[in-house]
């Protein structure tokens, strides 16, 4: 943790634009990594945590189901997939994704 900005589930929240329950959600499915916690034994979170949790709401929002965003994110660095989600068409997007052996259901 030493060196990079860590904050509390507020500070992902206002960091990412993400709602508090949805944030909640993307946690407990496991979609959003945490850099560990502080001395009062709070979650905190980091960039990375940002870049997925904004990425899970771009993805979920554009129909994918959460288990295939877990998939994606077991399988490929988020920053590759952020990227390439951003630099396509959907439809490119998903023929990648099958490329790379993600399960895509629509």
């Amino acid at each position: 943790m030493s060196g990079k900005e860590c904050f509390t589930l507020a500070g992902l929240v206002k960091k990412s634009g993400v709602s508090r329950p949805s944030c909640q959600y993307y946690i407990v499915l496991g979609l959003i990594p945490n850099a560990g916690k502080n001395e009062r034994g709070w979650t905190l979170y980091d960039n990375e945590s940002i870049r997925a949790t904004r990425l899970a709401k771009e993805l979920t929002s554009s129909g994918f189901q959460t288990s295939e965003i877990k998939e994606i994110y077991n399988k490929l660095n988020t920053k590759i997939v952020e990227n390439k989600f951003l630099s396509m068409p959907i439809e490119d997007f998903k023929r990648w994704l099958r490329s790379k052996g993600i399960d895509i259901k629509h």
